[in-house]
């Protein structure tokens, strides 16, 4: 067993990914509406691209977690250089929910996807329950054929993962085998054909613009 950690506070980039990968929210769209909840007061500077928290903001932070625990999320201050770091940080602070908690029924439905992304994943960095996962690797031996090995995760005690699973559902789950146990296999040939790249995605544009001099691996 171990400890899975939660992810990373949002950048603005991180938000329009998650946003445009989930809700398929385009880019000028989510930072217009994550402009909005600022002006509101509802959400902290957008215009970001840290993912970290400076250390002078951690009395802030704290009060933050007491209002966000009144509405019964599990979360207590975690004083972690993951969390802050004044290095990582060039001018603006990772977004956060404010001290400021809105009304739900004052938010468009648009402006309670962004408010709620922002919040789970705060809610996610700051849990107080731990993340327990089953770490597996499994070796399936087929005939005289070579050994296959697979690897996986079990997710044992939710913890941050009820609000936010990003960085845990690409994952591969396994079944629940034993040694020894005997399984059915089914092997065909599959014939299929190589297909030109695919379309740029919100979120693959975004990280393109992000740093467009990076070198592409080559396939």
């Amino acid at each position: 067993k171990t400890t899975l950690n939660p992810p990373k506070l949002f950048s603005l980039s991180k938000l329009q990914n998650y946003l445009g990968k989930k809700f398929k929210m385009p880019m000028d769209d989510s930072l217009r509406i994550t402009q909005d909840l600022y002006e509101k007061g509802y959400l902290t500077y957008p215009r970001t691209n840290s993912e970290y928290l400076a250390t002078a903001e951690k009395d802030k932070i704290k009060t933050i977690i007491k209002n966000v625990a009144g509405l019964g999320y599990p979360v207590a201050f975690v004083d972690k250089k993951s969390i802050f770091d004044d290095s990582k940080i060039e001018s603006h602070s990772a977004l956060t929910p404010t001290y400021k908690i809105p009304n739900p029924q004052s938010l468009t439905d648009e402006e309670k996807i962004v408010y709620t992304a922002v919040l789970k994943r705060f809610v996610a960095v700051f849990c107080s329950e731990p993340c327990i996962a089953q770490k597996t690797e499994m070796t399936v031996s087929v005939g005289d054929c070579e050994d296959y090995v697979l690897k996986g995760t079990v997710i044992v005690e939710e913890g941050f993962t009820k609000f936010d699973n990003s960085s845990v559902s690409g994952n591969k789950i396994l079944p629940n085998l034993e040694k020894g146990d005997r399984v059915n296999v089914d092997f065909k040939p599959v014939e299929k054909k190589t297909s030109a790249p695919k379309h740029y995605t919100i979120e693959t544009l975004n990280n393109y613009l992000k740093n467009p001099f990076k070198e592409e691996k080559a396939a």
